[in-house]
């Protein structure tokens, strides 16, 4: 199976950046900045030089969801699969909160 995106080849990390995308802004916010606060308090530090892109993807919408993807792709495998369950399960039960609410 070949794939086309970085994070295609880890479940975990697909299922998170899909809810991400699929999320409403303040709950993509939410979780953007948990993924940058993690990430960085792992001693990790991502330097942009220039915010200037015209793709058209989702994460290129504002600088924060720019720069969480982009730590999703350099932390380590351990820290990323750690950072993207815990994404999940918030916005899994986010959803569920919000589905009974509606009832």
């Amino acid at each position: 199976m070949e794939y086309k995106r970085w994070y295609d080849n880890n479940p975990i990390v697909k299922l998170a950046v899909n809810y991400l995308e699929e999320s409403d802004n303040s709950l993509r916010d939410y979780c953007c900045d948990f993924i940058i606060e993690k990430s960085r308090n792992s001693g990790y530090v991502l330097v942009v030089n220039n915010y200037e892109y015209f793709w058209q993807r989702w994460q290129d919408q504002n600088v924060k969801y720019f720069l969480a993807m982009e730590y999703l792709k350099i932390i380590d495998d351990e820290t990323q699969r750690e950072i993207c369950e815990e994404i999940v399960k918030y916005i899994e039960e986010a959803r569920a909160a919000a589905s009974a609410e509606q009832k």
